[in-house]
């Protein structure tokens, strides 16, 4: 049994997803023979984006994207391709200077959820679900991202660059609150796991399946951006899930009230044996 797929196992509804790239977008510039400098940008915050597949296997699927960076300039990147269920999910640092955008990414691809009439093996080319790689760009605070991401797959297949662009979402106009995101919630795809969210942070969790519980933090970095840290440690856990047992997962989220139910969307990495994991969900409150 592989670690991801335990780890994917153990929460049952959290949805361990890819990468995909779009990240930050670009400002134009213009001058005179002697260029102004060029104020540093901002991506912190929520973006999003949606597209249709033009080429390919996956040609007439929509793939819908949302990417959350945080105020150290950590980010999160999830892309769910909406009619095969597979999905991907990024985590990395990006540096901004200037407009321009640099960093390193991890992604990972993964089986979202199971659709009706639908089979399919969400993979890489080479069958791999893992890979590594750089990003560069440029950003335009509060309006467009546009990343370019070359990666590696885990078994030395070049997956070549990609360019994606992202707008700004409705979601950064949400202040961050801890007793705004309080609440019970249950995965979108499953009530296996589930999650309470105390008024002042605090984290608990349980799986059934597994007997794992966490306990953790949500906390707020930044008063003006609709980011959150997130950090779970877990306990617990038995038989094939044991090697969770005092595994930190930590990452970002972002709240959604502008839905019915509301929603709370984010995404953790950890560490198992020297290995990343990686995990994303989809709340519903």
């Amino acid at each position: 049994m592989s670690r991801t797929n335990t780890l994917r196992r153990f929460l049952s509804g959290l949805c361990l997803l890819i990468v995909g790239g779009a990240l930050l977008s670009a400002c134009g510039g213009g001058g005179s023979s002697t260029p102004a400098p060029v104020a540093t940008q901002s991506g912190v915050g929520v973006w999003q984006s949606s597209y249709v597949v033009t080429s390919g296997a996956n040609t007439g699927n929509t793939i819908k994207g949302l990417v959350l960076i945080s105020p150290t300039q950590t980010f999160y990147a999830a892309s769910i391709n909406q009619s095969n269920g597979c999905a991907g999910v990024a985590f990395g640092q990006a540096a901004v200077t200037g407009s321009s955008l640099s960093g390193a990414i991890n992604s990972y691809v993964v089986t979202y959820s199971t659709l009706p009439g639908v089979n399919v093996n969400c993979a890489f080319p080479d069958g791999t679900t893992s890979a590594s790689g750089t990003i560069s760009g440029t950003v335009f605070t509060g309006q467009t991202l546009v990343v370019t991401d070359t990666g590696t797959t885990s078994h030395g297949l070049a997956l070549g660059s990609t360019t994606t662009t992202m707008t700004w979402s409705p979601l950064n106009a949400i202040a961050p609150s801890l007793n705004l995101a309080s609440g019970n919630y249950t995965p979108s795809n499953s009530s296996a796991s589930t999650m309470s969210i105390a008024s002042n942070g605090a984290i608990s969790t349980f799986a059934t399946a597994s007997g794992c519980t966490g306990t953790g933090q949500l906390s707020i970095p930044s008063a003006t951006n609709n980011i959150y840290n997130i950090s779970i440690v877990l306990s617990g856990c038995s038989q094939a899930y044991a090697i969770l047992n005092g595994v930190t997962l930590s990452g970002l989220a972002t709240y959604d009230n502008t839905v019915n139910p509301n929603q709370l969307n984010l995404g953790m990495s950890a560490t198992v044996n020297g290995q990343v994991e990686v995990l994303a969900v989809m709340y519903h409150k």
